[in-house]
């Protein structure tokens, strides 16, 4: 079947674990596009071990959402090269909490797309960082 198959991992264990539930939501949903929230849990290179055991099992995410901790840019540049190298669109939503934020991070490359929460950004900030994408 087709359909997208989501989820959050707050895992502070070994990507194992993490990459043991997405085969397991993978052979339950075996048509969808998956989309993982890392939420923050993970280094650059933990993101980048994650992909490659997904990769090894021949399983591809199709989004990867905030791996890094918020505002730690080198970790998330570590992350976004593991997502380039595996064809993974790289969200964050955690690093985009005002238009300054956004701008750096659309300037400096650090993702394919910005996950914008009104509540954080409020309404004027996202109405900017939307025309900056565009």
């Amino acid at each position: 079947g087709g359909g997208i198959a989501s989820g959050s991992l707050a895992s502070e264990e070994d990507v194992r674990a993490d990459v043991e539930r997405v085969l397991a939501i993978r052979r339950g949903a075996p048509g969808s596009r998956l989309l993982v929230d890392a939420n923050c849990g993970w280094t650059g290179a933990q993101a980048a071990q994650f992909l490659a055991l997904l990769n090894a099992e021949g399983v591809q995410l199709a989004l990867l959402e905030q791996p890094t901790p918020r505002g730690d840019l080198k970790e998330l540049k570590e992350a976004r090269g593991a997502c380039q190298r595996h064809g993974v669109l790289l969200a964050v939503d955690e690093d985009v909490r005002n238009y300054e934020d956004a701008r750096r991070i659309i300037e400096g490359d650090f993702a394919d797309v910005l996950n914008l929460k009104l509540a954080k950004c409020g309404v004027v900030d996202a109405l900017k960082t939307v025309a900056l994408a565009q």
